[in-house]
């Protein structure tokens, strides 16, 4: 896929995710037992309208970690600031 996912795609996937997140790798909420890490590498991270779903979808797993790790942010910290404000609104929610 080229040029990404349809708006369509983009809503199935969010509803599968929010009936069944452990089912599709999402990390358990709630847990004392251990410590979830995540690292990403993302090519050219940045905040333009085509990728404001893309890190929506970043954000529902990132607010599942306790320690996140992105490398290739690039000049323009907006995708990095986009990314870590939908992740505090998950965890404040």
């Amino acid at each position: 896929m080229a040029n990404g996912f349809s708006v369509a795609d983009w809503q199935k996937i969010e509803k599968l995710l929010d009936e069944k997140p452990l089912k599709y790798g999402m990390p358990e909420r709630g847990r004392e037992e251990f410590v979830v890490l995540s690292s990403f590498n993302i090519r050219k991270l940045s905040k333009s309208k085509n990728r404001e779903r893309e890190l929506d979808f970043m954000s529902r797993f990132c607010a599942r970690c306790d320690l996140i790790a992105i490398q290739e942010i690039q000049d323009s910290l907006d995708g990095l600031i986009f990314l870590q404000d939908r992740v505090n609104e998950r965890v404040s929610s």
